[in-house]
């Protein structure tokens, strides 16, 4: 990759985990949340493609991560002490600085999954870190229509929808601020 196409990356914007569209409250008033304090973001990319550098995590089993760079939400465990990846945020650029997402998702995790699905909006949040990133900096941002990654085969899997949102959010989003994909 050429070293004018890292500046971007170098100037990632991550929005704070607390903003209160974000949190959410579970249906289940008994359900403990999250704390965001307990959040950090991985951010994969710098040493080697995101994927070899998760391969050597010791959570390459419980998530699929397969491209350039991508974005590791992870949640402290309480019990533990230890940050377990919730969300995964996956993409790769072209020659003319398109960005593709190839994958949101989440984990499968028993000990965190629940918990942290129900009680923290992360598409919103990796939704702000592409706009504020990326369409902000007028750098066209887009998800493939028909998704065809493994999670979103699942009956009992909700990816299919999720991805609609973000498709449909980062069309809004582009429109906004002009953007067309280069070609």
């Amino acid at each position: 990759m050429p070293k004018e196409s890292m500046t971007a990356f170098e100037h990632l914007i991550l929005p704070e985990f607390e903003k209160k569209e974000f949190l959410r409250t579970p249906q289940n008033k008994l359900c403990p949340t999250i704390d965001a304090t307990r959040l950090m973001v991985e951010i994969l990319w710098g040493l080697s493609e995101a994927s070899g550098e998760f391969s050597e995590s010791q959570y390459a089993s419980k998530l699929i991560l397969d491209g350039k760079y991508a974005l590791v939400l992870r949640y402290k465990r309480e019990k533990d002490g230890k940050y377990h990846p919730a969300c995964t945020l996956w993409f790769d650029t072209d020659d003319f600085w398109n960005i593709q997402v190839n994958q949101l998702q989440w984990s499968k995790d028993k000990h965190i999954a629940f918990r942290f699905h129900s009680s923290y909006n992360s598409l919103a949040y990796y939704l702000q870190v592409l706009e504020e990133t990326f369409l902000k900096k007028w750098i066209y941002v887009w998800v493939e229509a028909f998704p065809e990654w493994l999670e979103g085969a699942a009956y009992s899997s909700n990816a299919h929808q999720s991805y609609h949102i973000l498709r449909t959010a980062l069309e809004g989003l582009n429109k906004k601020y002009g953007l067309e994909k280069k070609s």
